[in-house]
């Protein structure tokens, strides 16, 4: 009977050996896929800001559906022009075009002009060793074809960052961002824009908002003819053309972005996080005087959780440990606390037991010689 029963003893503790060997190595976890989450491999291709250059049209014409170009769908390598785009525009490149493209074509081919950075009032094109500029502007807005021309073969185009520009908005036909050339005056900027609006107020002045040496100034301009060709502009300008239905109303003219301008707007995180083995994990109120360990608390360390061996991780991404017997760490807002647990899982309960039984059996067979040698 004694030996049927470590028979048994024996096959269970087999199989439960080779099961903790199978979960150890893996078995039964899900085959996660390249990529999943959010996780892709880097593309060796750059994009944007007029930083990077790239010979290949290849992929460029896949994705137009075929040979790029305007007016002409030659399909034949000798009737295309290879050009090179380059500067601030959204996909710099060499693009295979038509012999009937024009200038204002090709840009639109490698994805328009940065709309902050670039400038469409000094597009240079490059031919043989000369360079011309183009007013896109006066295309697009007064049709004045002299400023699109054709292009031909290895030309270059190069789209310049932008200079002196300026806002409008309000009372007129299309609002936005503007660069001016020659004419800097405040007419010129509203003639530039489209004009007035029918609900514009002639009554009440036009507004620029201007920032000189880190202050605000508002300044008022009579809404007259005269007055405005004679008051000349600045880069940076805000230009507020009043409307009649907000007559003899103030208002304070905060903006939080200037044209061509780049802001960045940093955030303040009063709290500190505490994560891991708490029963409440989330942000807590910073409080100066706290310790590391009144934190903890208040997150409700739980049964299984290692406070001795927490962590701080810092709001710039460092990583403090070993923090056990310092008492002089500062936290700071932002920091959070990372609280450890002890594992319970079946791998290492199966080494646990497998340690025991491996000394019973070393036990039962040293017990086995010694009776032989009774």
């Amino acid at each position: 009977m004694l030996r049927q029963f470590f028979a048994l003893f024996l096959c269970f503790s087999l199989f439960a050996s080779s099961m903790a060997t199978a979960f150890a190595q893996g078995f039964g976890q899900p085959n996660i896929p390249a990529g999943f989450g959010g996780l892709t491999p880097k593309s060796n291709g750059t994009k944007g800001g007029g930083q990077s250059f790239s010979t290949s049209s290849s992929e460029k014409e896949q994705k137009s559906g075929g040979v790029a170009g305007g007016g002409g769908g030659a399909g034949a390598e000798g009737s295309l022009y290879q050009v090179h785009i380059l500067g601030q525009i959204e996909n710099p490149a060499t693009y295979h075009v038509s012999i009937s493209t024009r200038l204002m074509e090709a840009i639109g081919l490698a994805g328009d002009v940065l709309r902050k950075s670039g400038s469409k009032r000094f597009v240079e094109l490059r031919r043989e060793g000369k360079v011309v500029r183009y007013d896109l502007f006066k295309f697009q807005r007064l049709g004045d074809l002299s400023q699109n021309p054709f292009l031909l073969d290895n030309d270059i185009i190069f789209v310049p960052y932008s200079t002196n520009s300026v806002s409008i908005e309000g009372a007129v036909k299309s609002n936005g961002v503007y660069e001016l050339i020659d004419d800097k005056s405040l007419w010129g900027l509203i003639e530039l824009a489209g004009g007035y609006t029918v609900g514009v107020s002639e009554k009440e002045p036009v507004t620029i908002i201007r920032y000189e040496h880190s202050k605000k100034t508002l300044l008022k301009v009579p809404n007259v003819q005269q007055e405005l060709k004679t008051f000349e502009l600045l880069e940076g300008d805000v230009v507020v053309v009043p409307h009649m239905f907000n007559d003899n109303r103030r208002f304070d003219y905060n903006i939080t972005e200037l044209p061509a301008d780049n802001v960045f707007y940093p955030t303040q995180n009063d709290n500190i996080f505490v994560i891991g083995g708490v029963a409440k994990p989330g942000p807590y109120n910073f409080v100066p005087t706290y310790s590391i360990r009144d934190f903890i608390n208040q997150a409700g360390p739980t049964r299984l959780s290692k406070p001795k061996s927490a962590y701080i991780m810092t709001a710039d991404g460092k990583t403090i440990r070993n923090l056990r017997g310092k008492k002089d760490i500062q936290l700071s807002p932002g920091d959070t606390i990372i609280v450890p647990e002890q594992k319970v899982t079946f791998n290492n309960t199966m080494a646990w037991y497998n340690t025991i039984l491996n000394t019973f059996f070393s036990v039962f067979a040293f017990q086995q010689v010694i009776d032989k040698l009774d």
